[in-house]
């Protein structure tokens, strides 16, 4: 009776106990020409084998991925360790979380803080332009006074202006000017000081304080004369102005 290998089916000798071709274990009951219900015993012997063997490949391939994923990671951590590296993603209060009451108190101060800063430089700025329209009205005050006294009126045009209109006149003529005429009269006060009359034919009379008063006394009648007058202002008819020698 011929003995078949129950995997390869290859012939076996009467007393070999593996296969000379696959090395699978010998089953002696299992011979050619057989019963179906002798073979049928061997045919489940063979799928038993044949399912431990896939068994064995299948975890084999795993173990064998295993290793060559591990592989890849250490060669993967060892190579490029040099990488740049994402910076880390640092939580606050605004990084999905509700504020606290401590990041709302530092808002609300800090809003109130830019509204103190926006208030104070408007006011400054409001103080600077104050500033600026007070300096030009002096800059034109000033002008005006020098445009004042570097104009000289003579005695006969300071009378005209008050006959033509006195209330303009005292206003035009309370600042300093100048006025340039000839001694006609000089005598002094009841008071103090002393007086002088200017010109011929017009009523103009200077007020000198006590300090001008030495100085009068080398004047003459028809002497020219310059003097700097304000407060002008008409008295029965006569225009009088506080003066002093220039």
């Amino acid at each position: 009776m011929t003995v078949l290998c129950h995997k390869c089916r290859s012939s076996l000798g009467d007393q070999s106990k593996f296969c000379p071709e696959c090395g699978t274990a010998v089953e002696p009951s299992i011979a050619l020409g057989q019963s179906p219900i002798e073979t049928g015993s061997h045919r489940a012997t063979v799928e038993a084998a044949i399912r431990a063997d896939r068994r064995i490949l299948i975890g084999g391939l795993v173990v064998v991925g295993l290793g060559v994923l591990t592989l890849v990671i250490i060669f993967g951590n060892i190579f490029g360790s040099g990488a740049k590296q994402p910076a880390p993603i640092v939580k606050g209060p605004d990084y999905n979380e509700g504020p606290t009451a401590g990041a709302q108190q530092a808002r609300q101060d800090k809003a109130i803080a830019a509204r103190a800063a926006k208030i104070v430089a408007h006011q400054q700025e409001l103080q600077a332009a104050e500033a600026i329209e007070r300096d030009k009205a002096n800059l034109a005050a000033e002008q005006q006074r020098k445009d004042a006294a570097a104009v000289v009126y003579s005695p006969e045009q300071i009378a005209a202006a008050f006959r033509d209109n006195e209330v303009s006149a005292e206003q035009r003529f309370a600042a300093p000017f100048n006025v340039s005429g000839h001694v006609i009269d000089l005598e002094t006060g009841f008071f103090s000081g002393s007086h002088m009359m200017l010109s011929y034919g017009v009523e103009v009379q200077c007020s000198f304080s006590e300090e001008d008063s030495k100085a009068l006394a080398n004047f003459h009648r028809g002497d020219a004369i310059n003097v700097t007058g304000r407060n002008a202002r008409r008295i029965l008819g006569v225009v009088t102005m506080d003066c002093q020698l220039r």
